[in-house]
C-alpha cells in the first residue's frame, strides 16, 4: 500500500480579503499558502486534504499508513493546535511536528515563559491578565515592568486577533486572559506576511 501524505488544514480563506481583525483565526495560513504547499507536497507523493478536523476525524482509520501534516490553527484556544496531534496519537498515525503535549504548552504564553524559566531560559518579564482583577492589581504589575510593553491573547502560537478589540472585549468581560510582556528592544525581525493595526 502506497503512503500518502495527509494535510488537516484551517478552511481555505483568502486572509488578504477577508481578514477581520475582531475575528480569531487569523493566524492560519491563507488559502494561497495552503494550495502552494500541498502542491509542493504532491512532488512527493499523493495528497489528501481536510478542511475540517471533523472530517479528518471521520477518516482517520483509512491513514493508519499514512503521513499527517497538522496545519490547523483553529482559533485562539489553549488547546486548538494539540486537538491533530492528539487524534494522531490516538490513532497510531504518523505525523510531523512537535507532540500533543509540546503543542498544549507551546499554545499557552504564560506556560510557555514558565517552563522556559524552569530551564534557565530568559525571556522578557511580564504578567497575565485574567478577567475581573481590579485596577489597582494591574496598575501594580505594569509598574513592575519598563515600557514599551506587548499586550496579546495567552492562548495562540502566535499573535492571533491583536487589536484594540481584543483589549476592549477582555475588558468588558471576556473570559479569555490577555498576557503582558515587556517589549524586548533587540528583537530579529523575520519579514513575512503579517497583520497589524497602529493605535491612532
Amino acid at each position: 500500500m502506497e503512503n500518502r501524505i495527509v494535510m488537516v488544514v484551517d478552511e481555505m480563506k483568502d486572509h488578504k480579503m477577508a481578514a477581520d481583525i475582531t475575528r480569531n483565526y487569523l493566524e492560519g495560513n491563507s488559502a494561497d499558502q495552503t494550495i502552494r504547499l500541498k502542491r509542493t507536497l504532491e512532488k512527493i507523493g499523493q495528497v489528501t486534504c481536510y478542511e475540517r478536523v471533523a472530517d479528518f476525524a471521520k477518516h482517520i482509520e483509512e491513514h493508519t499508513h499514512d503521513i499527517v501534516f497538522p496545519m490547523y490553527y483553529g482559533p485562539a484556544s489553549y488547546n486548538s493546535k494539540g486537538i491533530v496531534p492528539s487524534l494522531c496519537e490516538t490513532y497510531g498515525v504518523s505525523y510531523v511536528g512537535a507532540d500533543a503535549y509540546a503543542q498544549l504548552i507551546c499554545n499557552d504564553k504564560t506556560l510557555a515563559k514558565q517552563y522556559a524559566l524552569n530551564f534557565g531560559i530568559r525571556s522578557p518579564r511580564g504578567f497575565i491578565l485574567r478577567p475581573n482583577v481590579s485596577q489597582d492589581t494591574v496598575i501594580s504589575a505594569i509598574r513592575n515592568l519598563e515600557f514599551p510593553l506587548v499586550v496579546k491573547p495567552n492562548f495562540g502560537g502566535g499573535s492571533t486577533d491583536i487589536a484594540f478589540s481584543t483589549v476592549m472585549t477582555y475588558i468588558t468581560g471576556s473570559s479569555c486572559p490577555l498576557v503582558v510582556i515587556r517589549r524586548v528592544k533587540r528583537t530579529l525581525y523575520i519579514s513575512g506576511a503579517d497583520l497589524s493595526q497602529q493605535s491612532r
